[in-house]
């Protein structure tokens, strides 16, 4: 950006996809209680879609704050009993590693949780220029 600072925004699909792979593998108790937090978080993303900018933003600010700040919390509980080699480790290292970037959304009223729509727009490009070559 041009003259501008840049921001580094991350993606609660891949934070989410990593928790959900160890789940899958393991039906880990403690994954799946990662899961049903995140997946409130998408909720609340789901009931203000489509909202302008300054209702997005302060449904953010009066109710996505409160869990991210809840799930937080939890996740730093939890990652102490957890093994740093384990797969459940490495996934709440990354996401607690990424915390500040994770949560940028919900103090942006434009800023999306995830990059899920812009990569489901590049998927067709990638799939098309791998079957054209």
């Amino acid at each position: 950006r041009e003259g501008g600072a840049l921001t580094e925004v991350a993606c609660w699909a891949h934070a989410r996809r990593k928790i959900h792979d160890v789940y899958i593998s393991s039906k880990s108790t403690t994954a799946e209680e990662a899961l049903k937090r995140i997946s409130e978080l998408y909720a609340i993303e789901d009931e203000i879609r489509g909202l302008p900018e300054s209702e997005r933003l302060a449904a953010r600010q009066q109710r996505s704050k409160a869990l991210l700040t809840s799930l937080h919390e939890w996740m730093v509980e939890k990652n102490g009993t957890l093994s740093k080699k384990s797969r459940l480790g490495e996934a709440f290292s990354y996401v607690l590693n990424q915390w500040d970037a994770l949560c940028y959304y919900s103090d942006d009223g434009l800023a999306e949780a995830d990059n899920n729509t812009a990569e489901r727009a590049l998927r067709a490009v990638c799939l098309g220029k791998k079957n054209y070559m």
